[in-house]
């Protein structure tokens, strides 16, 4: 194995450690999560070829991204579900009024991509952002895929 390999493992090893979990207590145990995120970092790092430096000012604003991103998604989550729940007592001014929430949390969303974007624009190329954005849907299938094979062995 390259050195450089070992230096992104060593890296998305520190990250996970340092990092704000972003799951909710009881959705996944404590070194799962741990586990997962370590090598989604270390994933991540490889598909992006970062350099050790672009690394350490990268990582920190992508975990920022993300929480701003899952914390904006799970309002938005919450919003559906108590509308799913309470949509046959509800008027519908408070059904017109729960969809133009959803639209407001969607351009949160949109505009936060457009920030952290810019953000990213500082420490890494736009060809990087680029492969960030196919890694983290690369990630989303591994994970998926792992989950399907978990539920076939069972």
């Amino acid at each position: 194995m390259k050195i450089k390999n070992y230096i992104l493992i060593l890296i998305a090893t520190i990250f996970s450690f340092c990092r704000v979990s972003f799951a909710q207590d009881g959705e996944l145990n404590g070194s799962v999560k741990e586990k997962l995120e370590a090598e989604k970092v270390a994933f991540i790092t490889k598909k992006m070829d970062l350099t050790p430096a672009e690394s350490q000012a990268f990582w920190p604003v992508y975990n920022q991204y993300r929480k701003e991103l899952e914390a904006t998604r799970q309002d938005k989550k919450d919003l559906l579900h108590d509308t799913k729940k309470n949509y046959d007592n509800m008027t519908e001014a408070e059904i017109e009024k729960a969809i133009s929430e959803s639209f407001v949390m969607e351009q949160h969303e949109l505009d936060l991509k457009k920030k952290y974007f810019l953000e990213f624009k500082k420490i890494i190329s736009n060809r990087k952002i680029v492969k960030l954005y196919r890694a983290e849907r690369q990630w989303t299938l591994l994970l998926v895929q792992r989950l399907k094979e978990l539920q076939q062995d069972k």
